[in-house]
């Protein structure tokens, strides 16, 4: 069965009912991460609010980028925790709900930044390169996974 691709009213080409490719949901998401309004990236990329919002919230409940089920077929779950309980699988989403509020913490330590950097002009926005960001958020995270986590036998739990 062939599906006809449409145009959406910001000039952007989908087919309806497929997911967008991951290179344009990380793009969402890196966008976000670094302040811009859902409606500007809509803009941007040519991809519908109501998509980008979707996407999103997916990103900030989930921590996942991947779209969800397609044709009604249900998603694989991975089990990551071999014993009986699911105290692996807590300690896991526990953990993606530390990191997106780390990464909530240092968008807005970035919004704040940007904000004096505006007002001050003795400093460029020049000198806060990407390649800086990445850094502090890799600085952030490696210290953040250091002090938590233990391991014991031979699995990795995650507090």
């Amino acid at each position: 069965m062939k599906r006809q691709a449409g145009v959406n009213q910001l000039g952007g080409v989908f087919v309806n009912g497929r997911p967008l490719p991951d290179h344009v949901r990380r793009e969402i998401v890196e966008l976000a991460l670094n302040g811009i309004r859902p409606c500007d990236i809509s803009r941007k990329l040519l991809v519908s609010h109501g998509c980008v919002s979707k996407i999103l919230t997916r990103f900030y409940e989930t921590g996942s980028i991947r779209p969800g089920s397609i044709h009604g077929r249900k998603s694989k779950k991975i089990n990551i925790c071999q014993s009986n309980d699911n105290e692996g699988l807590l300690t896991v989403r526990n953990h993606q709900a530390n990191l997106l509020c780390t990464l909530q913490h240092y968008n807005q330590f970035l919004l704040e930044q940007t904000i004096k950097l505006s007002t001050d002009y003795e400093i460029s926005m020049e000198t806060n390169s990407s390649s800086l960001i990445k850094h502090s958020i890799d600085n952030i995270l490696s210290n953040e996974m250091a002090t938590k986590n233990k391991t014991y036998g031979s699995y990795l739990i995650i507090q």
